[in-house]
């Protein structure tokens, strides 16, 4: 279970929310990992002190539970229009990548929890032209230790929704995302020296049944995302795959993301749950 919505201005109230949800769901005998989100208050903005600070609480706080996984240090700080979201609209948000990771992965040797995954999430060609300068970024920041302490990158891609908005003619889903992660792994990566022992994660990737798209192609574009991905997950390091999300936020909305779901606003389910559960069985481990 990923509990998103741990946001540094929300400060002890909201990381002992995140404790109790966590609680919650080992006790229902849920693996749990978390995103922990740069997102300050506006006296907090740009401090990195104060965010190093709340990343070792964080870290202090969830790592009491055996159950927890990973942590995603920040949520897409190349996309910059959705503090909400994404942690792209603050100051300083590539340094809180960098110091972030090296925080939670010292307070996680302290808490004799190195088994936890750490990594940073980015979201794929929101600004085609401006991918490569986030990687720079990256570089200009990072440090030995964080390299050190980065387990995995997680992309987020949206083939057909996001980029590329259409597919081209003959083109899978499948395809486009293996033309994603191939970029970002052989091009954007080693652009901030991240090499081949740093794994890439899917961290979301969703497919829509609104917008003149049907459920069954949202069946056909789910099964060749995670066929082609298992299938050329050795050559590219791909170890982990995240669908988002399981609901549909509004029926028949107008929101891109408001029919990504496996089931209806309802409940009840796609063709696509059934599909992601055969899926998940033929290839999960």
């Amino acid at each position: 279970m990923r509990i998103n919505r741990v946001f540094e201005s929300d400060g002890r109230a909201g990381i002992t929310r995140a404790g109790s949800l966590a609680r919650r769901y080992a006790r229902m005998g849920f693996g749990v990992e978390s995103q922990v989100r740069y997102h300050p208050s506006d006296a907090e903005n740009g401090d990195m002190a104060a965010w190093q600070r709340y990343v070792r609480q964080v870290v202090r706080a969830l790592a009491r539970n055996r159950s927890l996984v990973a942590l995603t240090i920040t949520n897409e700080v190349n996309f910059p229009v959705s503090p909400n979201t994404s942690d792209g609209a603050f100051k300083n948000a590539l340094d809180a990548i960098v110091r972030g990771v090296v925080a939670a992965r010292a307070e996680l040797k302290r808490r004799g929890r190195p088994d936890v995954a750490l990594g940073f999430s980015y979201a794929y060609r929101f600004l085609p032209d401006r991918d490569a300068d986030f990687w720079r970024g990256i570089a200009a920041r990072a440090t030995p230790e964080f390299r050190a302490a980065l387990d995995y990158v997680g992309v987020q891609l949206y083939p057909g929704l996001v980029y590329p908005p259409v597919l081209a003619p003959g083109q899978t889903a499948g395809d486009a995302t293996l033309d994603a992660v191939a970029l970002v792994r052989r091009c954007y990566m080693p652009l901030a020296k991240l090499g081949g022992g740093v794994q890439l994660w899917i961290t979301e990737n969703g497919y829509p049944t609104n917008l003149g798209h049907s459920e069954q192609r949202q069946v056909s574009d789910l099964t060749s995302t995670i066929t082609d991905l298992h299938r050329y997950s050795g050559t590219l390091g791909v170890t982990d795959y995240r669908y988002f999300n399981l609901r549909d936020n509004r029926a028949n909305g107008s929101d891109l993301f408001d029919d990504v779901g496996l089931v209806r606003a309802d409940y009840t389910r796609k063709p696509a749950f059934r599909a992601f559960r055969a899926l998940v069985a033929r290839y999960g481990r």
